[in-house]
């Protein structure tokens, strides 16, 4: 993984192991290596953290644990000490992702009718199923300067076309069923297509759709989200032309965040594609494939000449892909 601007070029790279005859809550760390401008700067490996200077190894750091949290500690530990004047930025970029999540929102889970009381799934602002989105969207939303985050609000509810308004509040036996858990905040919907005396409900009664358009969003924008993160299936629970234009609300909402977040996203819904910009460096495409052997592939799918002929034919990202063309596809 690279990090930095154009003047400093940080590669790091780490060997993960989770031995399959007794797997261990936390990953061991088999190998991790820093290079700053192609040149080691620091090593971890067989519970030793050696750290480079110019004729070789300067100082070596031994260490007994190779949990998660041991083994990315030391070696986060070993680049505050280094020389260079890049180490608190690459050590700022370990601190961030070491609070890396894989997000999988399920729809009892958005709707909040479930707790996911796993450790692992317990994060804030938002789990990593999606709990607590009502009150992860209540300071992000604006209703005054019709803003949501920093977003227009009116442009985001424009995706939903049923929704005339929506707001956070406390949960009343008017707006939430009686089989429902009583919560301390709730997302209540207002839907212009219903009469008025009976169009306002919660997340319980809406639809799964809407729900993840609010949750991806308000990941993508959340002050207190994790730098880095993950989405797993980005279009689940979307139709294709939701899908397309979410996935640009979502690119807009990640670059007008600022603090920039990274975020990794899975999809098999030809059509988002069709929602980025692979002209924007900021967007980076990948086909994952398995080669003869097994091993995963991941190639990033760049903009060539062959691509943008066939741009100027008519043909989209979605066509590209469905074709064959980009990868990432199977060969049937």
């Amino acid at each position: 993984m690279q990090y930095g601007n154009t003047d400093e070029m940080w590669h790091y790279s780490v060997e993960l192991e989770n031995p399959n005859e007794n797997p261990e809550l936390a990953w061991i760390y088999q190998k991790e290596s820093l290079n700053l401008n192609k040149k080691l700067i620091l090593q971890h490996k067989n519970q030793k953290v050696d750290i480079y200077g110019s004729g070789g190894i300067k100082q070596r750091v031994d260490e007994t644990d190779k949990t998660f949290e041991g083994a990315n500690t030391s070696f986060s530990l070993a680049v505050s000490q280094t020389e260079n004047s890049g180490g608190n930025l690459f050590l700022d970029f370990l601190r961030h992702l070491k609070s890396y999540a894989i997000y999988a929102p399920s729809t009892p889970m958005l709707c909040d009718v479930v707790t996911d009381t796993r450790t692992s799934s317990t994060r804030f602002p938002l789990g990593l199923s999606g709990n607590r989105l009502a009150e992860a969207m209540q300071p992000l939303i604006d209703v005054e300067n019709e803003t949501y985050g920093h977003l227009d609000l009116d442009e985001v509810l424009d995706l939903l076309d049923w929704i005339d308004s929506i707001a956070v509040v406390p949960p009343t036996a008017e707006i939430l069923s009686p089989h429902v858990s009583r919560l301390q905040k709730v997302l209540r919907f207002t839907d212009f297509l219903m009469r008025k005396d009976n169009n306002r409900f919660t997340a319980y009664d809406t639809s799964e759709g809407s729900l993840y358009v609010f949750f991806l969003l308000t990941l993508a924008m959340h002050p207190d989200a994790p730098r880095i993160f993950a989405i797993e299936n980005f279009d689940q629970a979307l139709n294709p032309r939701l899908a397309r234009a979410l996935a640009n609300s979502f690119c807009q909402a990640i670059f007008g965040n600022p603090r920039q977040p990274i975020a990794f996203l899975t999809t098999h819904n030809p059509l988002v594609l069709d929602g980025i910009d692979i002209l924007d460096d900021r967007v980076r495409l990948f086909a994952i494939d398995r080669d003869s052997t097994g091993y995963t592939t991941i190639n990033r799918v760049t903009v060539t000449e062959e691509l943008l002929e066939k741009g100027k034919q008519g043909m989209t990202l979605s066509d590209l892909w469905v074709m064959g063309l980009l990868g990432g596809v199977s060969r049937l």
